[in-house]
């Protein structure tokens, strides 16, 4: 794997928090089967150019929207160019995120995640995005789950890192049952002082691109 940068994804990507301190009933689960993938390696560092990439989400959970964080530890970026900005080495690169190695500190909810959310979903074993900029704007394809849709993001270029930051909505993705599956899961974990158990469908992404100090010079 030549030429691996970064990214993120999103990913969209999508994580939640059933929380590894506490036992479920998953006998009633609609899917019994973990997603089975292979992990990708770390991303590359590109001499020269790259130091170091990080992709980061937050999903939530309750009414009040309490946040849980995590990342994914393998994220693929093909498809560079050779160029002084990073928009001229991110434009049309290809973004592939192995669904595997989503982690948030916790393998119990690591495991729903992969198996009750991500598995609910039809080829998920990665999930993809392709960057592009347009007239000053940042721009991110994301498919998942059969479904692609174009995302403007927010992104900066400071202190030789670049950051994109933008908010997926799994129903853009035909995702709710998937996203049900989970709350069901996670019922007790995801109830809130009012009682009512809600895990929300909406996933905050922040991938972070550590250019070299030399870039551009």
């Amino acid at each position: 794997m030549k030429k691996i940068i970064i990214l993120l994804a999103i990913a969209a990507t999508a994580m939640y928090s059933c929380n590894d301190n506490k036992k479920e009933n998953v006998e009633d689960l609609p899917l019994e089967t973990e997603v089975v993938v292979s992990q990708e390696e770390a991303s590359e560092i590109i001499e020269g150019v790259i130091q170091s990439s990080n992709v980061k989400w937050t999903g939530f959970k309750t009414t009040e929207k309490v946040g849980v964080s995590g990342n994914f530890d393998a994220v693929q970026v093909m498809d560079t160019k050779e160029g002084n900005t990073p928009e001229e080495v991110l434009e049309g690169a290809k973004v592939r995120v192995a669904v595997s190695s989503i982690n948030s500190g916790a393998s119990d909810r690591d495991s729903k995640l992969r198996m009750v959310l991500f598995g609910a979903m039809e080829n998920t074993s990665d999930i993809l995005g392709t960057i592009n900029f347009k007239d000053g704007k940042t721009y991110i394809t994301f498919t998942l789950n059969n479904v692609s849709k174009k995302y403007e993001v927010t992104s900066k270029f400071e202190n030789h890192v670049f950051t994109i930051n933008t908010v997926v909505d799994l129903a853009d993705f035909k995702a709710n049952e998937a996203v049900e599956a989970l709350n069901m899961a996670c019922e007790q974990l995801h109830k809130g002082p009012d009682g009512i158990t809600k895990t929300w469908s909406e996933v905050e992404i922040e991938g972070m691109i550590k250019f070299s100090d030399s870039f551009g010079k």
